[in-house]
């Protein structure tokens, strides 16, 4: 969780196009309502895997209860809904608060992802049957990934794409319904990223 949370901060650093200091840091911390929301997340994920089991089940339902309290308040104050059962990579970048559902689904490392997206369904209960975003991919403002699909690394979705389908790696994603309409796109401009 902690190696994953330095990553998420770092990265708010590069975006921000600060050297990663303790000052950016401290306030990254206090003011990015997007690195807040991915704490959060990160911490729900966290008991999810130490407390999978039945053991310990006074301390897992303990810290359930602190996330859950936390969850709500986040969805509330910021509009970000990042459910703890979501699979997400180190580096995640959330640009902008407000209208971000991310439900049970994959995600790789890199990742940056902008106001009003909605990625999977929390209908869905079927194992396998949620999205899987690989690393390094761009999702751009009220961009919707649906259904059972891939979205292959360095891939960039545009704004307002409504994604059903897969899309090969390097892939530019635009429109409604979405299409490729370049499968050789160069998105790391847009993803400043210094590993």
């Amino acid at each position: 969780m902690f190696e994953n949370l330095n990553s998420d901060l770092l990265r708010y650093c590069n975006m921000a196009k600060r050297k990663p200091s303790l000052l950016s840091k401290c306030r990254i911390i206090l003011i990015s309502m997007g690195f807040q929301a991915t704490v959060i997340y990160r911490f729900g994920r966290w008991v999810n895997i130490i407390f999978a089991g039945r053991s310990l089940a006074f301390l897992r339902y303990f810290f359930l209860a602190i996330h859950y309290c936390l969850y709500h308040l986040i969805v509330k104050l910021y509009g970000i809904d990042i459910n703890r059962r979501a699979v997400i990579g180190k580096g995640l970048y959330i640009g902008h608060f407000a209208g971000i559902k991310i439900a049970p689904c994959e995600i790789g490392k890199f990742c940056s992802i902008y106001q009003h997206v909605k990625i999977g369904s929390a209908n869905i209960i079927e194992s396998g049957k949620v999205p899987y975003i690989g690393s390094h991919v761009w999702i751009g403002p009220h961009a919707k990934i649906k259904g059972n699909i891939t979205l292959g690394d360095n891939s960039t979705i545009s704004a307002g794409t409504i994604v059903t389908g897969d899309a090969s790696p390097c892939s530019l994603v635009t429109g409604d319904p979405a299409r490729v309409v370049s499968t050789s796109y160069d998105n790391r401009s847009l993803l400043c990223i210094n590993e």
